[in-house]
């Protein structure tokens, strides 16, 4: 078509397109056979200005052919990749019967944690072997894990490999914007692209809470989305402090009662001491520590018992008159 989108019925490179699926940020999805092998695909097409690019080319194969090369159960298995005759390049893949992790959690809601833990020691089992690979992902997110109905169990493939990793230093990005979806990439990357393994460690944290709570761990601070830092916030120390029942200035733990680690400006109203003065030392305490009383197991209570031969002596006493 004059946009670029394939046509159902179109054959391209052996494939022929049945229907349109979705749209990324780098291309489109189609569902296509491939007529030699009578197979049903999954041909993802990369958008056309990413086509152009000779170093977006270069590591667009050389990731692809690495994906391809990893054998897994929860990895989608790459079957071909190439240009097309318009110059665009694609990606052939298993064409999977189901929907994506993010489409489930809008339908469904947070998950049960059994089956959260089911479903998500697939996940991590698949980046452990492509991690073993020399394969870094960049972008592990609900949308790139694709679910499917077995048996009335979920299985689920981890998709789009190494395209975080060919896309980077292509000049066709804004200076100082990132690649990857901000709240579920490690602080690092806003820095720098060149990361390991660790990212998707974190990465794969920020899965796990949003399947067990439906919401992401890291949420933009304001309207607007910042581009070139994580929208992740330090805890404040003020919810973790503890608040004065007593006095203005608070009072503080035993174990914090020291002057190594109270603040010298803490009690301005109670004999503060200034930052110069050396720091007072404190006795160690003589009072034993409160344990709690130790409990002996209780026994049944018995009765006394008579001895026999004395109970069958008191049956023959003779009467006594008086």
């Amino acid at each position: 078509m004059s946009d670029g989108t394939l046509a159902a019925g179109q054959v391209v490179r052996g494939y022929r397109v049945e229907r349109w699926l979705a749209r990324g940020a780098m291309g489109e999805v189609y569902e296509a056979t491939q007529i030699a092998l009578d197979r049903r695909i999954a041909l993802k097409v990369i958008a056309r200005e990413y086509g152009t690019d000779p170093s977006f080319q270069e590591r667009f194969r050389r990731e692809a052919k690495t994906a391809a090369s990893i054998e897994h159960a929860n990895i989608l298995p790459v079957y071909e990749s190439g240009e097309l005759e318009d110059g665009r390049l694609f990606l052939a893949m298993r064409f999977v019967e189901g929907q994506d992790l993010e489409s489930y959690l809008q339908a469904h809601g947070p998950m049960e944690p059994g089956a959260a833990i089911a479903l998500l020691s697939q996940i991590a089992a698949a980046i452990d072997v492509a991690h073993a690979k020399g394969l870094v992902h960049r972008d592990i997110k609900p949308a790139n894990v694709m679910l499917e109905n077995r048996d009335r169990r979920l299985h689920s493939f981890l998709t789009d490999f190494g395209l975080a990793k060919a896309q980077m230093n292509t000049g066709l990005t804004a200076a100082g914007a990132i690649l990857g979806t901000p709240n579920y990439m490690a602080p690092e990357q806003f820095e720098s692209p060149n990361v390991d393994g660790r990212a998707d460690v974190y990465s794969f944290g920020c899965l796990v809470y949003r399947c067990l709570t439906g919401e992401t761990a890291c949420r933009p601070s304001g309207t607007r989305t910042s581009t070139t830092r994580s929208p992740c916030r330090a805890p404040s120390a003020r919810r973790y402090r503890r608040r004065s029942t007593s006095s203005s200035c608070g009072r503080w733990p035993r174990s914090l009662r020291s002057a190594r680690t109270r603040p010298a400006s803490s009690c301005s109203g109670r004999g503060s001491r200034s930052a110069a003065s050396p720091p007072r030392r404190h006795p160690p305490s003589t009072r034993r520590a409160w344990r709690p009383a130790r409990r002996r197991p209780s026994r049944p209570r018995r009765r006394p018992r008579r001895h026999p031969s004395a109970a069958a002596a008191t049956r023959y006493l003779p009467e006594r008159h008086c």
